[in-house]
């Protein structure tokens, strides 16, 4: 039935794209024009539209535009603030060239002393290229405008299509081969929390693009950044001024081959879980969290979940979403700026495959086939409060609210580490939700005087109430008993972090300017400190269920034996397994000053220089596993320098070489000793609380050109020197695990290449990376190997696209989008005590999307996703006595299945 309603969508694409692509189009060419000193000059951003239209274009820095339109005859309108406006008929031909010219004039002849200010539109491809072009530091940046072309939903999704940043897991990226330690997100240039206690960054995909006005790129650092980052700072801007009000309602459906429509299991069916909200059944019974005891005892099972597992039919996905905004003009240049947006979404998925862990010989230690299948549901609410007393003066309040949950199942059926015909069941519930506030204000004091300050305060929280593990032996009928070997693998695990982050800045900078009043360059100063504070707490509890072993039970439906009825006959109890070692709490701030000084030291050459003093602290305190609270801490007081020079041999070329010091902090997980094994027979994670700060000495030389409106061709290379660089690495201690510690040094080098080019209609786009890194590693006899690459680095990345819109008339336009993406193979997992590596391997993924629109209203869209279906593939490298590679073995491998997606948007 997918199969049919896919095939049936495209077709009916294909007959709306053929019937439109016989409709022949012609262009129109032309310049807009200033007089100035009698002469005839360019006139940049100037609007360029169809008169009763939102169609149209805008001026390059040439003044030059270009404009496809139907056969007809129109009324073009020339509109630019500060100039009169230009109504000039035009009548197009067929496949023919109108070339125009047009002088605007000053909208007044006695105008005086006049500033004219102008906010560019920063969600357009245009102008954030503009804004590349312009910087002192190498930047990339994508704007709204090319999320919604390219059918992103979140942010994860749409920084991954930059040059040299691919997905990892947990909505995490890499940049440059560099992992979530190295990199970091900023909101509006302030630090925001994480809700997820396995990732310092925030994870990015829970940030959907309908907030979003751009997002910056910056893989160079500058001294007014915090400098906890190497591979890539991602800066998420939010909308604030509105050009025009708007309301926009939207909703779409969807579904994936591998599970729409068909059958999946989940927790216990009593719960509500569609809204992701009002999970309070869930949560630890007030009567177990106050009984302390070792081993209490319950005439009945105190919990408020069963063990069962529902079978339920896996309906397509649904979106919606509510976005709007005014701007209102007051009186005297005062403005009052709102904007609100409110998404939902939910989604199913499965996976099916195998997951083995291999010893050091390379043989199984243990070997499962596993079905996971997981609802997710995800909710973002913005609102914007923005207020601006004049052109020099004004102030912005954000309020933004996240909430993500996903409920989860995965039974594993095959041999544990002790040889044990087991099935395993895990049931798993987590909740995400970040709450931010933010406060800033851009003051221009005077011509060439502006104060900056911001503030944030963001509340973090990960919840995962009631885990749930039960464990069955497989008899040789193939029935099941309940697994009374071990008494803790039928057990409850509750988890809940709580963190806050607070965050501030102030900053002064000046303008330099010569006798023509023309800038020059600029000092800025500043300070700025981010504190943090986590506290997370767990509770085990295992059930003793060695008194019903040789009763039969359904793996769906364990409460046949496990109820208030079996406790009451004594027949199950309940151990409390919690430890001192299984919660902690963890802090750290950041307190630092920096200086930049840019300066234009000729017309071709741009200096950019400066150096920030951070003194930072950071602690967990925890306990060890004989109860000893103990303390990990990293205090630190270190300069970064920075030196970013731009060389502009003319007006569309720059070259920029950039050198600079950063640190890499531990997320708090990777100090903290603390145990988490999400199912059994699954990898065991653990901090390491003797783990200490990593340094960085980068490079990068970067060419740019901009041959044309929105087109650029970039080419640049650097070198990364990584010192003491922290890394994932396994152990084996009854089981697989990993933990974290630092290597000796590490490098990290590359090149990067991208191209936007426009051929006729169409749009195209290229980004490529050659990724090498190399980390040398300590000889204690733990690592199996002596250097290798860098955990998480690929050496090869590809992003390709291309895009082609069919106009007809002047308010409607198919436009069809291809994106390919590759990855080449990166480690996994580190291999000690004689292990091999275990790499992820390449992955090929293709998107279709195709986006219709109506009128200035109405649009639709339709996509499809990962149409190569390729595995998700995990090999693990096979050694030999003298640890020298062998061969590999897959130890874990599923499809992703496609995605398709229907949506419908409508624009009051």
């Amino acid at each position: 039935m997918k199969r049919n309603f896919v095939l049936g969508a495209l077709l009916l694409l294909v007959q709306c794209v053929s019937a439109f692509a016989d409709i022949k189009k012609g262009v129109v060419k032309g310049a807009v024009y200033e007089i100035v000193n009698q002469q005839k000059v360019g006139l940049a951003f100037v609007n360029v539209y169809i008169e009763g239209t939102s169609f149209g274009a805008v001026s390059d820095f040439n003044g030059n535009f270009e404009l496809p339109l139907a056969p007809g005859t129109y009324d073009l309108v020339f509109s630019s603030i500060g100039y009169r406006v230009v109504k000039q008929p035009i009548d197009v031909n067929a496949e023919g060239i109108v070339s125009i010219e047009t002088t605007l004039e000053v909208a007044g002849e006695e105008l005086g002393e006049v500033q004219v200010v102008a906010q560019a539109n920063r969600e357009t491809d245009y102008m954030l290229l503009v804004d590349q072009k312009k910087s002192s530091i190498a930047q990339q940046s994508v704007g709204s405008k090319e999320l919604s072309r390219k059918a992103v939903s979140n942010v994860m999704d749409g920084v991954a299509k930059v040059t040299g940043i691919s997905k990892a897991s947990a909505g995490s990226i890499m940049v440059r081969g560099l992992g979530d330690r190295y990199n970091s997100t900023t909101l509006n240039g302030l630090p925001i929390a994480s809700p997820n206690p396995d990732t310092k960054m925030v994870p990015l995909d829970l940030f959907p693009t309908s907030i979003v006005k751009n997002i910056g790129v910056h893989k160079v650092f500058q001294s007014s950044q915090y400098a906890d980052f190497s591979g890539g700072n991602i800066d998420i801007k939010t909308k604030d001024f509105l050009s025009k009000p708007f309301l926009d309602l939207s909703l779409s459906v969807g579904g994936n081959t591998n599970v729409t429509f068909k059958d999946v299991y989940l927790g216990d069916a009593n719960v509500n879980r569609w809204s992701g909200f009002g999970v309070a059944q869930r949560d630890l019974p007030q009567e177990v969290k106050d009984n302390s005891s070792r081993y209490p005892t319950y005439d009945h099972d105190p919990f408020n979940t069963t063990f069962d597992v529902g079978q339920y039919q896996a309906m397509p996905t649904l979106s919606l979403g509510v976005a709007g905004g005014k701007t209102w003009d007051l009186h005297d240049e005062r403005k009052l700026g709102v904007l609100f947006s409110a998404k939902y979404g939910n989604d199913f998925s499965f996976q099916n495959g195998r997951a083995v862990n291999l010893d050091n010989s390379g043989n199984p230690f243990s070997d499962f086939y596993y079905d996971e299948y997981a609802y997710e549901t995800m909710f973002s609410g913005l609102g914007s409060v923005n207020y601006a007393f004049n052109n020099e003066n004004k102030i912005y309040y954000n309020l933004l609210m996240i909430h993500r949950t996903q409920d989860q199942f995965r039974q594993d059926v095959g041999y544990d580490s002790e040889n044990n015909d087991v099935l395993s069941n895990t049931t798993l519930f987590r909740s995400h939700q970040l709450l931010n506030h933010q406060l800033k204000g851009d003051h221009q004091i005077n011509g060439q005087l502006a104060l900056n300050w911001k503030g944030s305060y963001s509340i973090a929280k990960s919840s995962e109430p009631d885990r749930k593990n039960n464990v069955y032996q497989v008899q040789d009928d193939g029935t099941h008993t309940l697994f009374s070997l071990n008494q803790q693998e039928t057990m409850r695990y509750f988890g809940n972090m709580n963190e806050t982050d607070y965050s501030g800045a102030v900053e002064l900078s000046y303008m330099l300017k010569d006798q023509q009043e023309e800038k020059t360059g600029e000092i800025k100063a500043g300070v700025d400190a981010v504190n943090k504070s986590r506290n997370f707490t767990s509770y085990k509890y295992y059930y003793n269920v060695k008194q019903v072993d040789d009763i039969l039970v359904d793996p769906y439906n364990s409460s046949v034996v496990i109820n208030d009825q079996s406790f009451a006959n004594g027949d199950i109890s309940i151990q409390n397994g919690t430890l001192p070692r299984d919660s902690y709490d963890a802090g750290m701030y950041v307190v630092a000053g920096y200086i930049n000084f840019m300066y234009n030291l000729s017309e071709n050459f741009l200096f950019d220089m400066g150096v920030r003093v951070e003194k930072g602290n950071q602690y967990v305190n925890y306990f060890s596993d004989a109860g000893i609270p103990m303390k990990s801490e990293i205090n630190g007081l270190d300069f970064f320098p920075a030196l970013n020079v731009k060389f502009s041999p003319n007006e569309s070329t720059n070259w920029r070489l950039g050198l600079s010091r950063t640190v890499t902090r531990p997320d708090f997980i990777e100090m903290a000793p603390f145990q988490y094994r999400e199912s059994y027979g699954g990898t065991t994670v653990r901090g390491n609380a003797d783990i200490q700060n990593g340094y960085n000495y980068n490079f990068d030389l970067k060419w740019e050109i901009f041959p044309n409106r929105g087109e650029l061709i970039s080419l640049g290379v650097y070198g990364k020197y990584l010192d003491n660089p922290i890394e994932r690495t396994q152990f084996y201690s009854a089981g697989v695990g990993e933990t974290f510690q630092n290597a000796d040094r590490g490098v990290a080098a590359g090149a990067e290449f991208e191209i936007k080019k426009k051929v006729n209609d169409f749009t195209l786009g290229l980004n490529a990376s050659y990724i090498y890194t190399q980390v040398y590693l300590p000889a204690d006899g733990t690592y199996t190997q002596d250097k290798r690459a860098l955990q998480g680095a690929s050496p090869y990345l590809i992003n390709a696209d291309i895009s082609y819109p069919i106009r007809f008339g002047n308010d409607k336009e198919i436009r069809l989008n291809g994106i390919y993406n590759v990855y080449g193979k990166r480690i996994h997992s580190v291999g000690v005590n004689g292990a091999g590596d275990i790499y992820q391997m390449p992955l090929n993924t293709l998107d279709f999307l195709a986006q219709l629109k109506l009128n200035k209203r109405f649009s639709m869209e339709l996509s499809a996703k990962n149409l190569l279906n390729r595995n998700v593939e995990f090999q693990q490298d096979l050694l030999n006595e003298n640890s020298e590679k062998i061969g590999m073995k897959t130890t874990n491998s599923y499809p992703l299945g496609v995605n398709f997606s229907f949506g419908i948007k409508y624009q009051f």
